[in-house]
């Protein structure tokens, strides 16, 4: 790049009240670094080193993918507000050292909104799911008192018991969402089957009513994958329920889910090279427009709540905060009237 058109990229950076921009060689010493993202960050007056601009635990991250060729992302959270970092670091040319690129964006969702989402349902959720229980279990036994009292065919009342149990299994995974989404616990990782977790959630929505219509299955091969079923588990389901709620007004409905292992050859993105389980939730429904699928996974953007009051847009949001913990990728592609496929990576445990 031409000295003339670098400085004045640099001074436009510069001024930038926005967007934090830090320049650093491979070993993290600083070349060059603005205003914003000092303030986003650790407050250094004279800051030498990127790793030294984040906490310590942040900064060890960092340090780690100084030396990593290619792109990489990850969160970090400074007085409420959510930051985005996003760290390229270039192949070395002969004998010069890697550059290192970061830049920093602030979240649109103001993190202290989390907090206070995971704060009242982590201190009422329990309780509530207590209460969504007696319900269920209550549901139950009047269904099982009417099936004997008007036999095994269908009940009078059978739309409605339907309706109750598929509210309440709504209500429970909600909860799960909002204290999921805010959390900030460490990860219980562990060897997870992909298949199983999948073939149980298909279970779990059925029987409670969310599922009606065919799902469709196909396991070409299931790898383990290191990670957290539970919040593995939340993050599939939130994708499964994106689908069926997408195929509300569909009268012939059916999603395919599909496992399979996937080579990447060479690095993606934030992916790196190695082997992959992919995991495709593909449906028909009624599809997005372009710019809703640019912000399909931003906190609380709904397609729906301006319409029908339904869905608070935390659910896929909270997926791609699961799935990048777990050192994957979620992707969305969709087409008005057509349907819309969603592509999960997870790297197969080692």
């Amino acid at each position: 790049m031409e000295k003339g058109i670098s400085d004045f990229i640099l001074q436009v950076i510069t001024r930038s009240d926005s967007l934090g921009v830090a320049i650093a060689r491979e070993t993290g010493e600083l070349t060059f670094v603005n205003k914003t993202f000092c303030s986003a960050c650790k407050d250094s007056p004279t800051p030498r080193y990127l790793q030294d601009l984040f906490s310590e635990a942040v900064g060890q991250d960092v340090q780690g993918i100084l030396t990593s060729e290619g792109i990489h992302h990850f969160f970090f959270e400074v007085d409420d507000t959510l930051w985005e970092c996003i760290v390229a670091v270039s192949p070395a040319l002969s004998d010069t050292e890697r550059t290192v690129l970061s830049i920093l964006l602030p979240q649109k969702a103001n993190s202290a909104t989390l907090k206070a989402i995971g704060q009242v349902t982590g201190k009422y959720g329990h309780d509530f799911n207590n209460l969504l229980g007696a319900i269920r279990a209550s549901t139950e036994l009047l269904e099982h008192k009417l099936k004997k009292i008007f036999g095994a065919a269908e009940l009078p009342v059978d739309r409605q018991v339907r309706i109750v149990n598929s509210s309440v299994a709504k209500a429970v995974t909600l909860t799960a969402q909002m204290r999921g989404y805010a959390s900030r616990e460490p990860m219980h990782r562990g060897a997870v089957q992909l298949a199983s977790l999948v073939e149980g959630l298909v279970a779990v929505l059925r029987d409670s009513g969310a599922l009606s219509f065919e799902v469709v299955l196909e396991c070409r091969e299931d790898r383990l994958v290191s990670g957290d079923e539970f919040l593995l588990s939340q993050a599939f389901q939130s994708v499964i329920l994106n689908a069926v709620e997408a195929m509300s007004n569909t009268s012939d409905r059916c999603i395919a889910l599909i496992l399979e292992a996937v080579d990447l050859p060479e690095q993606r993105g934030t992916l790196r090279a190695g082997s992959y389980m992919q995991f495709l939730c593909i449906d028909h429904g009624a599809g997005m427009e372009s710019p809703h699928v640019q912000r399909v996974f931003e906190p609380f953007f709904s397609t729906k709540y301006a319409t029908t009051g339904t869905g608070l847009g935390i659910g896929l949001s909270m997926a791609r905060q699961i799935i990048l913990e777990h050192e994957g990728d979620i992707t969305l592609k969709s087409m008005p009237n057509t349907g819309t496929v969603v592509q999960i990576l997870l790297p197969v445990a080692r």
